[in-house]
């Protein structure tokens, strides 16, 4: 544990120094058009990569074993009494798309990411702490063709998913969950200016859509309640240890 804290810190260290030089990422002169016409801005790639950088802690501190790339889990001697354990709860002789898949969802409860990342708001975290993270993250749902607002209250798991999403999309599709309106307005992490006030407040960094419904997904105080987080999680680690 004493090395992955030591990652961690390192890691929230390099988020820090970053942020000194986000100015240079700001400006109207700065503002681009997508093909379907929204504007866009490259703050948001600022943003996404230090909520990537930040998250990414999460699976650090929640994993309970090392990492391991699938191709090697395959072959390593070392993994074998697991696969042939796995191999004999699938039980089936012939190839397929959904005995691979299969496979793939046995190696994934033990090495996958997605398991430590969520291990750490369940099981890691504080009460208080996981309280801190999912009050400042808010959904809202709408009707898809009236674009009515709808009485909702979500789940931590629907937040907690939204989390992982965050993470997984900076990864696999290069699509940052953030807003290019920080790259141009006062939306700053520690609050929105409002009249030459700073004021608290939540600002949307993704939409969701389907034919049916689409969502609204907001946050409060980002990047610096995650780093608030990570930093109380470590000092209690260090305290316990």
């Amino acid at each position: 544990m004493h090395k992955k804290i030591e990652n961690v810190r390192a890691r929230l260290e390099f988020v820090n120094k970053l942020t000194t030089v986000k100015e240079a990422f700001r400006g109207t002169e700065l503002v681009r058009k997508s093909e379907n016409g929204d504007f866009i801005h490259p703050y948001i790639h600022f943003d996404g990569l230090r909520f990537y950088l930040i998250l990414t802690c999460f699976d650090i501190l929640g994993s309970t074993t090392e990492y391991l790339p699938f191709s090697n889990w395959l072959t390593s001697s070392s993994t074998k009494n697991e696969r042939e354990e796995i191999f004999g709860q699938i039980n089936n002789s012939e190839l397929t798309p959904e005995s691979v898949n299969n496979l793939y969802l046995h190696y994934n409860k033990i090495y996958g990411v997605t398991k430590g990342f969520k291990r750490f708001i369940t099981e890691i975290l504080s009460d208080e702490n996981r309280k801190l993270l999912l009050d400042n993250i808010m959904i809202r749902k709408f009707d898809s063709v009236s674009k009515i607002q709808l009485e909702y209250a979500p789940s931590d798991s629907k937040k907690i998913n939204f989390l992982y999403q965050i993470r997984n999309s900076f990864t696999h599709t290069g699509e940052p969950y953030a807003t290019p309106a920080s790259g141009i307005f006062d939306i700053i992490e520690d609050g929105i200016i409002m009249d030459g006030v700073r004021k608290w407040g939540y600002y949307c960094i993704h939409i969701e859509k389907n034919n049916k419904f689409y969502y609204e997904y907001y946050v409060r105080k980002w990047p610096l309640v995650l780093i608030e987080i990570l930093n109380n999680t470590i000092e209690t680690i260090k305290l316990s240890d």
